[in-house]
């Protein structure tokens, strides 16, 4: 729950619980911006110690664009223990397919892997790496970043060589200079 997500967040960010009401506004969003995932508002917290409310801000921003490394270790562990199709099919999702319908995600992933979609979607379900709400698709936005990173780091100077991507930058580069790899 919120109020228990929030007391975890401010006990390992503050190492109390009265702080400056000045915080709530950016504890409030950290505590959504994690989902209430315990070990990721231990780890923000933990690293946001000491830190003023404009450090706050500015890492809250830095973390939708990019995680922190431990976040994304931690989460990264999941990941791994995927098969390679499964790998795939989580990273498909998390580049583009959150939010879609499940028939539609599994329809279009059949074309590109094979016909085991169920079993896939099943795994991922079950690493709580996705969540299937009224047939759609669903993955928090900390997994989302994850996933996307993980791509990112795959060849992180040169963007043509990955599979997907997602930052302007990225793909105003591969399509201006053709560094497009296969």
């Amino acid at each position: 729950n919120q109020s228990a997500a929030l007391q975890l967040l401010t006990w390992n960010a503050f190492k109390r619980e009265k702080i400056d009401p000045s915080y709530e506004d950016v504890l409030n969003r950290v505590v959504t911006y994690a989902s209430g995932l315990p070990l990721a508002l231990e780890i923000i917290g933990s690293n946001m110690f000491g830190k003023s409310v404009a450090g706050w801000e500015s890492a809250v921003e830095h973390y939708k664009r990019i995680p922190n490394d431990e976040i994304l270790e931690i989460l990264k562990v999941s990941f791994d223990a995927l098969g390679e199709e499964q790998k795939n099919v989580f990273l498909d999702i998390a580049f583009c397919l959150k939010g879609c319908k499940l028939t539609e995600v599994e329809h279009m992933l059949c074309s590109l892997y094979d016909n085991c979609m169920k079993h896939h979607i099943d795994v991922l379900v079950d690493k709580s790496l996705i969540k299937v709400k009224h047939g759609i698709v669903e993955m928090h936005d900390l997994i989302q970043v994850v996933g996307r990173e993980i791509e990112r780091q795959r060849s992180p100077e040169e963007p043509g060589k990955r599979k997907r991507l997602w930052l302007p930058k990225d793909i105003i580069h591969v399509l201006k200079d053709n560094t497009v790899s296969e």
